[in-house]
């Protein structure tokens, strides 16, 4: 594994071998179980990093459980050395194990990378945030430079111009080929009897017969030659612009982005944005950009995303229970429901209590955004996008 997270945890103290490697080596036995378990089922991966990423998890959570058990299997009296479960150590474990899958892993890589973003900002992570701040500053590093290379517009410069300057000279028609050509066409041979290229079978003496055989093949022969001329001067314009612009996919990306916000409107409900209730703005437009772009995207879409909301919705920041308070008293909050994934764990996804509360049946905050003084729906919207991407990245909907 690339990052040893575990002597990490041991060097801030958060849980102790008592200096007996032995220990150590069975913890890392167990956690590279959790590893292989979190590759072969993608639906465990985000549940343990969220799980890992939060000081305050319950050990009785399925992660929790999940690295209780692994560790149970290389070391059976392991709870005979720690007074109480070894909460930090589980954790410990579950981030080892989880890191370990995104270095196997890009999908998970992306996906464990948008979650971090949300997760790092917002949570306090007391004598763990330096810890927790460089693990996921290298991974975001990695993510913008990979975005940043999917989203390149790929222009380059060229040894071979585009356009011929006043005055140089372009393709040209093969004159020596155009002359063999003619001669076969005027009669059966020219000089010292050569033939020319497809000749005529006839000499001028033979009028009407020399006439027609004439121009069949002069005009073959000049639009040959023309068509060999235009062809190469086509292959040079056609090779000097795929050698500016190999792949335009980021240029139509930001094209449609922008599209998207002149027109106003969401495809995804299929109606205006000035026609949807405040929360609602936020929750279309963060699930319309989140289908119009890919998953490797960089931060400047987020940027984006929160300026379109604002601009529609406005500035206004409030606590998030009351955006959940607003959504669940919605008249349309039912169709911001229909286009949420409908999760039954990680809790800590925002998406998960915005879903409850559209459809009226809960309006509690997960425990990462309760303590959150205030919230404006263009950050609203960029944590709902995040939470998507990372969803399609590691291909579930149920986390």
């Amino acid at each position: 594994m690339s990052t040893n997270i575990l002597q990490r945890f041991l060097q801030l103290q958060l849980f102790s071998v008592q200096g007996d490697d032995a220990r150590l080596d069975k913890i890392r036995e167990a956690t590279a179980t959790l590893e292989t378990a979190l590759i072969a089922d993608n639906t465990l991966f985000l549940r343990t990093l969220v799980a890992a990423s939060n000081p305050k998890t319950p050990i009785t959570t399925p992660a929790m459980q999940a690295a209780h058990t692994a560790l149970e299997g290389q070391w059976n009296s392991f709870m005979n050395i720690f007074a109480s479960p070894p909460a930090a150590l589980f954790r410990a474990m579950l981030a080892q194990a989880a890191f370990g899958a995104m270095d196997k892993n890009t999908e998970y890589a992306i996906g464990g990378t948008l979650l971090l973003r949300n997760i790092v900002k917002y949570r306090d992570f007391g004598a763990e945030n330096e810890l927790w701040c460089h693990l996921y500053d290298d991974l975001d590093a990695q993510y913008e430079q990979a975005a940043a290379d999917a989203w390149a517009d790929n222009f380059h410069t060229s040894s071979t111009p585009l356009l011929k300057k006043v005055g140089e000279k372009g393709p040209t028609v093969d004159r020596a080929k155009l002359q063999l050509a003619m001669l076969g066409a005027a009669g059966p041979h020219g000089p010292e009897s050569k033939a020319g290229t497809n000749p005529n079978p006839h000499w001028p003496g033979a009028n009407d017969v020399w006439a027609g055989e004439f121009a069949k093949r002069a005009t073959a022969a000049i639009g040959d030659a023309v068509d060999d001329a235009i062809g190469t001067g086509n292959k040079v314009i056609s090779e000097s612009l795929e050698q500016r612009l190999p792949n335009a996919e980021g240029l139509q990306r930001r094209t449609r982005l922008l599209w998207w916000k002149e027109a106003g409107y969401s495809p995804t409900l299929d109606r205006g944005y000035a026609k949807m209730s405040a929360p609602v703005i936020a929750i279309a437009a963060a699930v319309d950009v989140h289908r119009t772009v890919p998953k490797l995207s960089p931060r400047s879409v987020e940027y984006f995303l929160s300026s379109v909301v604002t601009s529609i919705a406005g500035k206004t920041a409030r606590p998030p229970v009351e955006w959940l308070d607003r959504l669940a008293e919605a008249t349309d909050g039912a169709a911001a429901a229909s286009v949420l994934p409908a999760l039954t764990e990680p809790t800590d996804f925002l998406t998960h209590a915005l879903n409850r509360a559209a459809a009226k049946s809960s309006v509690a905050l997960p425990d990462l955004y309760a303590e959150i003084p205030k919230l404006a729906l263009g950050e609203l919207s960029v944590i709902v996008f995040r939470e998507l991407q990372a969803l399609a990245s590691v291909g579930t909907a149920a986390a």
